[in-house]
């Protein structure tokens, strides 16, 4: 496992989100990866755009898929810029973790009559 594929798999984990999400971000990533021979860090916005052409185009995903593989590669990236080489380093680690589902005020027991 390479150190990026690591330090995401970790802050998805920290960040409380569900393995099924967990699973598909990083299927994502390596998917992306492979489509273009070359490890992800060295690809670019340009790359993103062209995948994306392909998802719709090619593999004739639906608009809610290709959103979700986009998040995988958006949040991977944040991961790429967080890492102790990068130039942005850890501008937003303190990010909130995700939490469960909560009610709307409005629709708790006794609240509506």
């Amino acid at each position: 496992m390479t150190h990026l594929r690591k330090m995401m798999l970790e802050e998805l984990q920290r960040r409380n989100y569900a393995e099924t999400t967990i699973g598909c971000y990083l299927r994502t990533v390596e998917d992306f990866s492979r489509h273009f021979h070359c490890s992800p860090d060295r690809l670019g916005p340009r790359h993103i755009r062209e995948y994306q052409a392909e998802l719709f185009q090619k593999r004739k995903f639906s608009p809610n898929t290709v959103a979700q593989r986009l998040a995988a590669l958006r949040f991977y990236n944040s991961c790429r810029n967080r890492h102790p080489g990068s130039v942005h380093g850890d501008r937003d680690f303190y990010e909130r973790r995700r939490e469960g589902f909560h009610c709307p005020l409005f629709l708790r027991h006794g609240v509506l009559r």
